[in-house]
């Protein structure tokens, strides 16, 4: 069995904190990964790799 990939979040609180949120792929709805990939279709957004 493989491992699930996790991204990590960046949140900056409102009093400058920075925040590290760990998520994988299925903690994701459908309409949210659509929405996304309709933001880079449309040059809104860009995905980059770290």
């Amino acid at each position: 069995m493989s491992r699930p990939e996790y991204r990590y979040i960046k949140i900056i609180d409102m009093d400058n904190t920075t925040n590290y949120l760990k998520r994988s792929q299925k903690d994701y709805t459908l309409s949210f990964k659509l929405q996304v990939v309709k933001e880079v279709e449309l040059g809104e957004c860009s995905i980059s790799f770290t």
